[in-house]
C-alpha cells in the first residue's frame, strides 16, 4: 500500500497500464505530477494553468505511450506526461460535462450542451458531431476501440450511436434504477452497468443481460457518489462509492438524555466509503475496503482507476 501525499489539492488520478507510474492533477488544474507507484514519491511535475476557474472534470492516459488527456468544462488538451509538452488543445464551441478515451488511444468523445463530439488524438481534429444531450444529473460517456461505437448515459438508459456514421444503433433500457456508471470492455462488445441497486453486463450489440454481478456493497441511490474503472486488459473492475449515513453516537451516555433534544444529539451523520475489485471472469469480488467516518474526515473519492499488470488499485480524494 502506497499513499500519496500531494502539495496541493488532488484532483483526478490515473494509473499506468504498466501499474509503474501515476499521474494526477491538482484540483484547480495548476500541476501535472508523475508519481513511481512503487515509492509513491513524485518523479516528475509541471506547472500549468489549463483550466477555468476551479474544476477539473477528467483525467485520462491514452495508450500506448506517455499522452494524457485533461478536461476542464472549457477546455480540452492533449499533453506528453513525460515532457509535460502541449500537444493539442481541442477546439470546443460549448461547455463539456465529460470525456472519455478509447482503449485503443486513438480516439477521445466528449459531452457537453453541444452535444457529442468524436475526436482524433493523434492529430487533435474533429471526427463526428452527434446533436444530443447527456443526462446531467450524472454525465458519462464511453467510446469503444477504434471508436466504432459511442455511448452515452441518457438517465435509465444507455444509447449506443455508430462511430462512424453517428446513427443511433440501440439504447439499453435498465431494468432496475437510473443508470449510475457504466464502462465498455476492450473487446467491444460488453457492456459493465452499475445502477442504484445492481451490477450487471450487457451484450452491446444484442441489448441482453449477459451476467449479474453478485456481493455488490454500497448505496449508488441519490444520497451517493460511485466511479467505476475496468483495467485495459478487461480482467479487472474497481467499483468505489461515498455516500451518506447515520450511526450513534460513542460517546452518547447517560448524562445526555437530561437535554431536549436528546434525541437529536444521540446520532451523528457518517460518511461510508466502499471499495471493491472484482474479477470479470468470474464474476466475484476479489477484495473489499470499508471505512465509515465522519463528515470532517476524508472528503469522496473523485477517481479510481486500475491497472493492468497486477490489478493494482488507485482511489483519489479530493484533498
Amino acid at each position: 500500500f502506497v499513499r500519496l501525499c500531494p502539495d496541493q489539492f488532488l484532483g483526478m488520478s490515473r494509473v499506468f497500464p504498466d501499474g509503474e507510474r501515476i499521474v494526477s492533477m491538482s484540483a484547480g488544474g495548476h500541476a501535472l505530477v508523475v508519481w513511481n507507484a512503487t515509492s509513491g514519491v513524485p518523479t516528475q511535475r509541471f506547472d500549468l494553468n489549463i483550466t477555468v476557474g476551479d474544476t477539473l472534470l477528467e483525467v485520462r492516459v491514452l495508450h500506448p505511450g506517455d499522452r494524457v488527456v485533461i478536461a476542464s468544462p472549457w477546455r480540452v488538451v492533449i499533453m506528453n506526461a513525460s515532457s509535460g509538452r502541449l500537444l493539442h488543445s481541442l477546439r470546443l464551441d460549448s461547455a463539456v460535462l465529460c470525456m472519455e478515451v478509447s482503449p485503443c488511444g486513438g480516439k477521445v468523445v466528449t459531452a457537453g450542451d453541444g452535444g457529442l463530439f468524436l475526436w482524433n488524438a493523434v492529430t487533435g481534429a474533429l471526427d463526428l458531431h452527434i446533436g444530443v444531450v447527456v443526462a446531467w444529473r450524472r454525465p458519462r460517456v464511453e467510446v469503444s476501440r477504434g471508436g466504432a461505437k459511442i455511448l452515452a448515459n441518457m438517465g435509465r438508459s444507455i444509447s449506443v450511436w455508430e462511430g462512424g456514421t453517428g446513427e443511433l444503433s440501440r439504447a439499453i433500457i435498465m431494468d432496475s434504477g437510473d443508470v449510475a456508471d457504466f464502462a465498455i470492455l476492450p473487446d467491444g462488445r460488453r457492456l459493465v452497468v452499475v445502477s442504484e441497486v445492481s451490477a450487471k453486463v450487457w451484450d452491446v450489440e444484442a441489448g441482453l443481460i449477459l451476467q449479474t454481478l453478485s456481493g455488490l456493497i454500497g448505496d449508488f441511490g441519490s444520497s451517493g457518489r460511485l466511479t467505476l474503472a475496468l483495467s485495459a486488459s478487461g480482467d479487472a473492475m474497481a467499483i468505489c462509492s461515498t455516500f451518506r449515513g447515520r450511526r450513534e453516537r460513542y460517546d452518547f451516555g447517560l448524562d445526555d438524555y437530561y437535554f431536549e433534544d436528546w434525541e437529536l444529539n444521540r446520532f451523528e451523520d457518517t460518511v461510508e466509503y466502499t471499495a471493491q475489485m472484482w474479477d470479470l471472469a468470474s464474476g466475484r469480488p476479489l477484495h473489499t475496503y470499508e471505512e465509515t467516518t465522519l463528515p470532517h474526515g476524508p472528503p469522496p473519492i473523485c477517481s479510481v482507476s486500475v491497472s493492468s499488470v497486477s490489478q493494482q488499485l488507485l482511489e483519489s480524494f479530493v484533498g
